[in-house]
């Protein structure tokens, strides 16, 4: 693997072969365009650890609020309980509670449980040991950013 220190192009200059390169009519044309390729890389990747930096920041907020909000709809639920309030009349609308019923995810033991009301122990086994175990999986694949010890907001990375 080539190693490509972001912060400093020249290392790439340096690595770079331009008699590999013959199919172009130049080697200083196709320099020039690695250097500006190299130097529009980087720029990505700047960018990249910015917004990476600004959702992350964004996020920490979020979650702040979030914790808030739950905190203050606890304390209205429990008012609105108390006083038998079914409603309460604000300036855009009106606050309800509102309740929902939803289906707990499956699982293993409740697939085998269920299974086994119609099948005999060793059937519901085999069946729910193959349905866990020949799951299609799905393969994502994604750039994560690793924050060094040292430095949590560095923008200077090397990459390998």
């Amino acid at each position: 693997m080539s190693h490509i220190n972001v912060s400093n192009v020249s290392d790439a200059e340096e690595e770079y072969n331009a008699s590999e390169l013959t199919d172009k009519s130049s080697s200083s044309d196709v320099l020039e365009e690695h250097n500006a390729n190299s130097q529009s890389f980087q720029d990505k990747i700047k960018e990249y650890l910015v917004i990476e930096n600004e959702i992350k920041d964004t996020q920490s907020s979020l979650k702040i609020l979030k914790q808030r909000k739950d905190e203050l709809s606890g304390n209205i639920l429990a008012y609105m309980e108390e006083n038998r309030y079914p409603e309460i009349q604000v300036t855009h609308g009106k606050l309800m509670r509102e309740e929902k019923q939803s289906k707990k995810p499956l699982n293993k033991e409740m697939i085998k449980t269920c299974l086994k009301s119609e099948f005999d122990d060793n059937k519901a086994s085999k069946l729910t040991d193959d349905l866990f175990t020949k799951r299609p999986t799905v393969k994502k694949i994604n750039l994560k950013v690793i924050r060094s010890v040292y430095s949590s907001q560095t923008t200077n990375t090397t990459c390998k």
